[in-house]
């Protein structure tokens, strides 16, 4: 990502409030509209988000990871790969109990205190297992906002045969006669609340303690055993001081988190089959935030395109035959779509895990067919769809989760989307794509039209080198762009500018500034990079040894 300090450079292209259209640019941005004291917390909250806990801080003394972000990685306090085991006793009926005395299903699977009596193990009597895999939390301030009668408005139009129903949560972050409001929240729909939803994750998945919730999960539900095992006391992140404590800092960050961006954002075609074959039933494309005293106005009646009906629906087989408080086994909470594009892999235990993005999807489409699911006749209707429609469709839900200008859907916006033959920005740029045309990418504002307009919101989605090498103020891909300078072999270079291996910043010497460049901008990149110089396909340090053999000024 760039540093919004090297895009300062170029004020020249006035970017106006209206033009922030089609913002986020990337998945983990903070929600457009928040204050200077909201964006301050959200930044204080991604810092403790990924704060790595150890034994003597609190951690465990059973944990499955040591912080918020080592589950939520793609991005910060989005997806993740990590999947957690649920167990417990299924009889011959398929009913489910749990066989921790405390009732816990969650096999914390790693002992912090290097003792092993202190170890979980799951008891033998066990013979149910599950996996579950993270979810993401983007856009979740949004999703918390949507007022409950709004769930219930969308439940009582459903058709019976896949009408979902709602679980109601007696909070434990609200006021003594609160009334209950709707879960929405966690494979099981388990939390209504992003407080609630975070304390619980702490304290069952890292054993860290808040202010809310006070005890971590006990080993094999023995309490005893927690209390020899476990040396720090809680609460182990403190008190709740306004949000500045541990627990309200990411609960801050979670909430006024962004929703994942999509391109383009409407008219698709493949939307339209989704909803003939009745997949938007269940997965419903749009809510609208509530406005009730004290919600902070960036959350305000604002559109949630999440692609759910926050309810639980019966899966038949393919739920994943735990039963959660009154949430019986088959039961899961329909899982939002949006951010689709980018999370590595579908389905609540991650089974649908392909590397191509679209097998994933025919993955996840195909294991809504299972015996017993209320959506089986929608994955029947996709079936029967000519492969042309099933591709539009697919295409579709690629859609939920690009980013605008990212030509090669590699995730990241570079010259190489500006670059590629057909579809690269400076082919579309002058062109009218409708929302089906590979050219659409680049429409972020949605008007139809691939122009100047493009070119001036480009820098806040940049996650390249920004360079002006010829010195007229402006910045090099707008003059080869706008043809104010020829760049007649395709590198996006002017080609009245001299450059050479190495010269990163293209003022025609390998120097600090482009190690500095390397390291802050190039670092880790995969792919096309300019800073990849051995072409292994990764910058690292070996790049970093040829940029200082490579010293001093070019020579044309």
């Amino acid at each position: 990502m760039v540093p919004r300090k090297l895009l300062a450079g170029f004020l020249f292209l006035a970017v106006s409030p209206s033009s922030l259209v089609g913002a986020p640019w990337r998945a983990g941005e903070l929600l457009p509209g928040l204050d200077q004291v909201q964006q301050a917390r959200f930044d204080f909250g991604r810092f403790q988000y990924v704060r790595v806990f150890d034994l003597a801080s609190g951690l465990g003394p059973t944990t499955n990871n040591t912080s918020c972000s080592a589950c939520h990685f793609q991005p910060v306090g989005g997806w993740g790969e990590q999947r957690v085991t649920r167990y417990g006793y299924m009889d011959e009926n398929g009913e489910f109990s749990p066989v921790d005395p405390l009732g816990d299903t969650l096999w914390q699977h790693v002992n912090e205190t290097g003792n092993d009596d202190c170890r979980e193990l799951i008891p033998p009597e066990s013979n149910h297992f599950s996996l579950r895999v993270t979810t993401g939390a983007t856009g979740y301030g949004l999703i918390e906002a949507i007022p409950d009668d709004a769930i219930l408005k969308i439940r009582d139009a459903q058709p019976a045969d896949i009408r979902g129903i709602e679980r109601w949560i007696d909070s434990i972050d609200g006021d003594p006669g609160d009334p209950p409001r709707i879960g929405r929240f966690g494979w099981k729909a388990q939390q209504a609340t992003i407080l609630a939803f975070s304390a619980e994750a702490a304290s069952a998945e890292m054993g860290v303690t808040t202010w809310l919730v006070q005890q971590e999960p006990a080993p094999n539900g023995d309490l005893d055993l927690l209390e020899a095992c476990d040396d720090v006391p809680d609460p182990e992140t403190g008190i709740d001081v306004e949000g500045f404590d541990y627990l309200g800092a990411i609960t801050d960050f979670q909430r006024f988190m962004a929703p994942p961006p999509r391109i383009p954002a409407s008219g698709m075609e493949g939307e339209l089959i989704l909803d003939s074959i009745g997949c938007t039933g269940c997965h419903v494309p749009t809510y609208m935030t509530g406005s009730p005293a004290g919600l902070e106005e960036a959350l305000q009646n604002k559109p949630v395109h999440a692609y759910s009906d926050f309810l639980l629906h019966d899966m038949g087989e393919a739920g994943d035959g735990i039963q959660d408080g009154p949430v019986e086994e088959q039961w899961m909470r329909t899982s939002p779509l949006w951010g689709l594009a980018i999370q590595p892999t579908s389905w609540h235990d991650g089974r649908c895990a392909q590397v191509v993005p679209e097998d994933r999807i025919h993955c996840a489409i195909i294991e809504h067919a299972a015996a017993g699911s209320q959506a089986s006749e929608s994955v029947f209707a996709f079936a029967s769809l000519s492969q042309g429609d099933q591709d539009l469709v697919v295409e579709f839900l690629l859609s939920l989760g690009r980013r605008p200008f990212d030509a090669d859907r590699d995730g990241s916006v570079r010259k190489l989307d500006l670059l590629m033959d057909g579809i690269g920005l400076f082919d579309c740029l002058g062109s009218s794509p409708g929302p089906n045309d590979p050219c659409a990418v680049h429409d972020h504002d949605g008007d139809g039209l691939v122009d100047v307009h493009e070119l001036d919101v480009l820098p806040l989605a940049w996650d390249d080198i920004v360079t002006d090498c010829n010195g007229n103020g402006q910045w090099d891909i707008r003059d080869i762009a706008l043809n104010f300078s020829e760049d007649l072999d395709g590198n996006g270079i002017p080609d009245e500018c001299l450059t050479c291996e190495g010269d990163l910043d293209i003022d025609g010497q390998v120097n600090v500034n482009d190690i500095l460049i390397q390291i802050s901008i190039e670092w880790g990149c995969s792919g096309q990079c300019l800073g990849d110089l051995d072409g292994s396909g990764e910058v690292d340090s070996i790049d970093l040894l040829i940029m200082i053999a490579l010293w001093g000024p070019c020579s044309g």
